[in-house]
């Protein structure tokens, strides 16, 4: 193969059976749809996280950020004795 007077492409093409350019081709056109493809999930993906970042919660109803303080008796539900919390 030469590389002078950008005639590699040319010279690898004629080099190789017609089926194995074409294989090679199709592969290296697959990477490069995958690539573009991530790029775009990237992008989208990216606005997605944006926009959930720019919702904020309600002013009116404060968060409860005293959650750790509180023995687990208050935040569990009622258990019956055999360990279930079924009401029936």
């Amino acid at each position: 193969m030469r590389i002078a007077n950008g005639r590699l492409f040319a010279d690898a093409a004629t080099a190789l059976p017609p089926l194995l350019w074409t294989k090679l081709l199709l592969a290296l056109l697959g990477i490069v749809v995958l690539g573009i493809g991530m790029a775009i999930m990237v992008v989208l993906g990216g606005r997605a996280v944006k926009r959930l970042a720019r919702h904020r919660t309600d002013a009116s109803k404060p968060a409860d950020e005293s959650w750790y303080q509180r023995p687990l008796d208050e935040q569990l539900p009622d258990q019956g004795a055999d360990g279930n919390d079924d009401d029936a």
